[in-house]
């Protein structure tokens, strides 16, 4: 009797669903299951991507990454804007996976725009100088994505 109570008066920590209906909107798309399913499989074609990449590869497989990197960068980041959108600053970085995304988000996006500047310096012939960084950042995404794969989806 007492469990049948406790189950009938259990409510979940944290049970978010906006009023106002365009958040609703948002919120309901982000909370789905196909939406889950969408961005599992980017993240699983972005792992491997990221993992066809290979010493003495060719420039147009090097520039076919690139764009691949940007591609996955946007992709992420509309992703995070949206559950934004969905969940207002207090509830999305309430979620240790979207603090995780974030920090992940964040950090490919200064990639890409530390990659467009390096070209745009090497280009002109100045210093390739942020080479180094860039690849730093790109080994630490490819890291941490393949590690939220196994985490999240027992992979």
């Amino acid at each position: 009797r007492q469990c049948v109570q406790y189950a009938l008066k259990a409510r979940p920590l944290r049970c978010y669903i906006p009023k106002n209906p365009y958040q609703y909107q948002v919120w309901y798309i982000v909370t789905s299951c196909y939406f889950e399913y969408l961005m599992f499989l980017l993240i699983m074609l972005n792992t491997m991507c990221l993992g066809m990449q290979h010493c003495n590869q060719s420039d147009h497989v090097t520039h076919l990454s690139d764009m691949l990197n940007v591609i996955f960068t946007v992709l992420f980041t509309v992703e995070m804007v949206l559950k934004l959108m969905a969940f207002k600053a207090k509830g999305y970085f309430g979620d240790p996976w979207n603090v995780f995304d974030f920090v992940i988000v964040i950090g490919s996006v200064v990639d890409v725009m530390l990659s467009e500047i390096d070209a745009a310096l090497a280009s002109s012939g100045g210093l390739y100088c942020l080479h180094g960084c860039t690849v730093t950042i790109h080994l630490l995404q490819c890291c941490v994505t393949s590690s939220r794969m196994s985490c999240e989806f027992g992979v």
